[in-house]
């Protein structure tokens, strides 16, 4: 659950800081945050996912749909500009 919090903190303090929109569009997962996702998905679709790891996979979508929406904004405030 840690890298959990940790994720989450990281999109905080970006969101946060008021980042320029180039900053937003250019946020990515690191690779240690793909590789512990792609395990998560996996034991999901096997069915084997502890009750902590189902919250820490929900924490990881609610911090990609933050950044998803984060990016949406950014991208329409580089359109209009």
């Amino acid at each position: 659950m840690v890298a959990t919090s940790k994720l989450l903190e990281r999109v905080v303090n970006v969101i946060s800081d008021f980042p320029s929109p180039e900053q937003v569009m250019s946020l990515r997962t690191t690779e240690e945050e793909e590789s512990r996702l792609d395990e998560l998905a996996a034991k999901n679709a096997a069915g084997t996912l502890t009750i902590s790891e189902r919250l820490e996979l929900e924490h990881y979508l609610i911090a990609e749909h933050m950044v998803r929406m984060a990016k949406t904004n950014a991208f329409s405030r580089l359109k209009g500009a």
